[in-house]
């Protein structure tokens, strides 16, 4: 077909795009087809005065060796080299003469007099500042960057290239977001200079497939999220004022902003279930047959609420094995959790539902949930919905005003439903048979028996259907196998045929014929007689012997919700036959008081997302001596606040107070503290004096006991991963021989860490010892403060602390 065409096309210009051979690069070079196929895209852009162009690509590496691999390409005239080297020289006379010819900077200086740029974090921030200053006056002609030069330089061009429209997110390769692709092909076309603006996706490495760059170009934006973490640093710091409570600054984080939306609404419906529990207060005692009070149905509610929950546990795995699918055959004595008025009533099974029979399931007002059309499936029989097994129940019903206001809602939904047309005449021999349905033996998985003809009547339609037979009052239900509360041992004489097929309607009332009334009075009065029969309760299957239930969990719960049934219906309500009404008020008032106690949590800080992890972070801070048991801040939480340039505050307090840092000079302890400041991998190994080998040593025991204690009181933290996270000794040897006095060109042969990330990581970790500097003072600690002072001086000088081109 036309996508296997596509498919094996693409696949093609990939493999030819490789450039197979002796031209192709090394890994994150530019291959040799890549390579042609750069120079003649820039030499066709050029000729046809579509520069200057932002190439962007996803990797600082990548970028480099590109921007390289274009080493015979010139596009400046004498001219404007003249005018680069000028500016250039009078940039970098602020610089001492061996940092002038560090191999970055002399590469770079080779680029931009051709004309050729890169612009990465992996720069030294005086040569990324040059490299933006040029790209604004139009010195740059081609400029191969990453997405950083999209956000915060305003520096556009006439053309952008993607070099890929893939990236790396800090865990997997994925295409670019719809947001992420605008905000790059946004650089293309200068306001005033340029009519329209080119964007051109070469995309060597993957050409993505039609329905991924359509949703690249046209896609929707991202949803915001919000970003707010809950910090020790953040925790300390608002518990030392009295101005702002840390419940207070979680209602204004953005995570917290639709809750807080919502918050009127909730409110109004928090008043509505107050008026509704009043309502309910106001409403006289029903009278019963037998005189029950209030107390003996709230604690016949009670013990059904305790038998509904075991149910929730072990109803789905029981009633979907074996045992208890070859159990429910015709016939079979059930107890029958109505989820119409929530009481435990005896039923005898019919059969699967028939499709005519399925029918909106709507709950009571006081019940359990929203209705639901049930559509016709492909389950075990003919009324499954969903895949899922429904049965048609004849129910000994104790009648009330509940069943009224369920039927009403049944029938406007069932008017709302969408009507069948005329049934079509039988036209070939299958529509003769219409209405035959073929008959298992013993149930379900029994084996075939025969066929039974369901045309005699038009059957009992949707379900429920209420009536009475024999002075027995019964419901006709559609129920779900979750809503059997357990499986009788004994089956009694049924013609559920009968039943189900029969001519409803016909009879007065709209009771069935004669036929089917006589199927219902017996199998009525069967049940009254099965109901008499075992007084305390229908006799259950042992979940070992007969369910063949082999969890042991899950015998226990069947075991236990035996004996919930069985003092059930000792209680006086059971054996009430009036009960439903005052059943329906004390259930209704628990729904409400339910909603209630929902509404009011929701509406008070206890409802705040982020308060479970506070009241966690807190325990960790108390039991790490930052905070006492009045959730005062001790001395060790008043450090912790004036640490903030490190990856985790709570280490560094711990390496500060255990005295680690005493023993090392201010070149060693700059070098420890750079693991706790330094953010990225690197592949290359330090080599560590043994002193600092040491430290480096007890700072990782510090870091895992630090995670376990946070792992002990809750947090979701992995002690291993939590290590990787926070501690990075990829530039402790190279920080260590800056501190020494050790020239930059030397340092940056220690390591494959680039020269821009260097620069950073340093600048900051300045920060951090400024930031310790002051913990000294709030300790008290006069050697730390000369230590942090000696440490910065160390690392405070020539191209790490040169003045920006900016403010200079």
């Amino acid at each position: 077909g036309r996508g296997g065409s596509a498919d094996k096309a693409r696949q093609q210009v990939q493999a030819m795009s490789r450039g197979a051979g002796p031209n192709t690069g090394g890994a994150g070079g530019a291959r040799g087809g890549e390579r042609q196929g750069l120079i003649e895209m820039v030499q066709l852009l050029s000729k046809r005065n579509l520069t200057p162009v932002a190439v962007f690509c996803f990797s600082k590496k990548r970028c480099d060796s590109i921007a390289h691999s274009l080493g015979s390409m010139d596009l400046t005239t004498s001219e404007e080299k003249h005018t680069i080297h000028v500016f250039l020289e009078k940039c970098l006379s602020r610089l001492k003469e061996a940092d002038r010819k560090l191999p970055q900077i002399l590469q770079l200086r080779d680029l931009l007099r051709r004309g050729l740029g890169v612009h990465h974090a992996g720069l030294l921030p005086i040569m990324k500042e040059v490299v933006e200053m040029l790209a604004c006056q139009g010195f740059v002609k081609v400029l191969f960057c990453t997405e950083t030069f999209a956000m915060g330089v305003n520096a556009p061009t006439r053309t952008v290239v993607f070099h890929s429209l893939r990236k790396h997110d800090g865990k997997n390769f994925r295409y670019l977001l719809p947001g992420e692709y605008t905000q790059m092909a946004g650089r293309a076309g200068r306001r005033g200079l340029d009519t329209v603006g080119n964007v051109i996706v070469a995309a060597w490495d993957d050409i993505p497939g039609e329905s991924d760059l359509r949703n690249i170009l046209t896609g929707k934006g991202v949803s915001l999220e919000s970003q707010f973490r809950l910090t020790y640093s953040m925790i300390l710091n608002l518990m030392r004022t009295e101005d702002l409570k840390v419940e207070d600054m979680m209602k204004r984080s953005f995570s917290e902003w639709r809750a807080q939306r919502a918050a009127p609404a909730a409110t109004a419906q928090l008043q509505a279930v107050d008026e509704g529990l009043a309502r309910l207060a106001r409403t006289p005692w029903p009278a019963t047959y037998l005189g029950c009070t209030r107390e003996e149905v709230l604690e016949y509610f009670e013990l059904n609420e305790q038998v509904h929950e075991l149910n929730r546990e072990v109803q789905a795995s029981i009633m979907t094995s074996r045992a208890a699918q070859t159990a429910l055959g015709s016939g079979r004595t059930l107890i029958y959790s109505n989820p119409i008025n929530g009481l435990p009533e005896l039923a005898v099974l019919l059969g699967d539902t028939p499709a005519s029979c399925l029918t909106p399931q709507a709950s009571s007002t006081a019940g359990a949930g929203a209705a639901s059309v049930l559509p016709r499936g492909t389950g075990s029989g003919p009324g499954a919905a969903n895949g899922e097994r429904r049965l048609a129940l004849l129910v000994l019903h104790q009648p009330g005003g509940v069943d009224d206001r369920h039927l009403r809602t049944v029938q406007q939904l069932a008017a709302a439903m969408p009507q069948r047309g005329p049934k079509p005449q039988a036209t070939s021999l299958p529509d003769e048979f219409a209405g035959m349905v073929a008959i298992p033996k013993g149930g379900a998985g029994g084996g075939f028996e025969g066929m039974r003809n369901t045309k005699r009547g038009g059957g009992p339609g949707m379900l429920p259907r209420y009536g009475d037979a024999g002075g027995l009052p019964y419901m006709l239900a559609d129920a779900s196998l979750l809503d059997i509360e357990g499986i009788g041992r004994n089956k009694i004489k049924v013609d559920a045929e009968d039943i189900l097929s029969g001519e409803w309607g016909a009879g007065p009332e709209g009771q069935p014929d004669a036929q089917a009334q006589a199927a219902l009075v017996a199998a009525l009065r069967a049940l009254q007689k099965t109901k008499d029969q075992y007084p305390e309760g229908l006799p259950l299957p042992d979940p070992r012997a007969d369910l063949k239930v082999s969890d042991l969990n899950t015998a226990t719960a069947l075991t236990e919700r035996s004996s919930l049934i069985t003092l059930r219906s000792q209680t006086k309500a059971a054996a009430d036959p009036s009960i439903s009404e005052a059943y329906a008020l004390i259930r209704g008032e628990r729904a409400l008081l339910a909603q209630r106690r929902e509404l009011v949590h929701k509406l008070s800080d206890a409802g705040l997302q982020a308060l479970p992890e506070f009241h966690k972070r807190v325990a960790v801070l108390q039991q790490m001596g930052y905070l006492d048991a009045e959730q005062n801040v001790q001395m060790k939480g008043r450090v912790a606040c004036e640490i903030n340039s490190t990856q985790d505050e709570l280490l560094a307090t711990e390496l500060v107070f255990s005295g680690v840092l005493k023993d090392l000079s201010p070149a060693e302890a700059v070098a420890l503290i750079s693991a706790l400041v330094f953010q990225e991998k690197s592949d290359v190994e330090p080599e560590l004096p043994e002193k600092l080998s040491n430290a480096w040593k007890q700072l990782t025991k510090i870091a895992l006991d630090t995670a376990n204690t946070q792992a002990e009181k809750g947090l979701s933290i992995d002690p291993s991963e939590y290590i990787r996270e926070v501690l990075h000794p990829g530039i402790m040897q190279v920080v260590y021989e800056w501190a020494q006095g050790t020239p930059f060109a030397d340092i940056c042969s220690l390591t494959d860490v680039m020269e821009g990330s260097i620069v950073r990581a340093v600048v900051r970790l300045d920060q951090a010892c400024r930031e310790l500097l002051d913990a000294g003072r709030v300790m008290g600690n006069m050697p730390l403060i000369r230590q942090m002072h000696e440490a910065s001086a160390a690392i405070k000088r020539d191209v790490v602390f040169a003045a920006s081109l900016y403010v200079a």
